[in-house]
């Protein structure tokens, strides 16, 4: 049996872009940041994004923060 791989933070924040059926330039509007630096955290190209991003991806995408923190933990 393999263990569980871990979910990372660019997972979650991809996977809850695109259930909510958001475009990388919706959440564009709703954080202000470029679709170019979401992406870039999506993609994992960017591993360690600052807390303001996080925090504005969270709110945009409706995610707690405890949840996210939990994650990257």
């Amino acid at each position: 049996m393999r263990p569980k791989r871990k979910t990372t933070l660019s997972e979650v924040i991809r996977w809850r872009r695109v259930t909510r059926g958001y475009s990388l330039r919706d959440v564009e509007k709703l954080t202000g940041m470029t679709s170019a630096a979401i992406s870039q955290i999506e993609t994992g190209h960017t591993k360690n994004p600052s807390f303001q991003s996080v925090v504005k991806l969270a709110r945009a995408l409706t995610l707690s923060i405890s949840s996210l923190a939990e994650i990257v933990s």
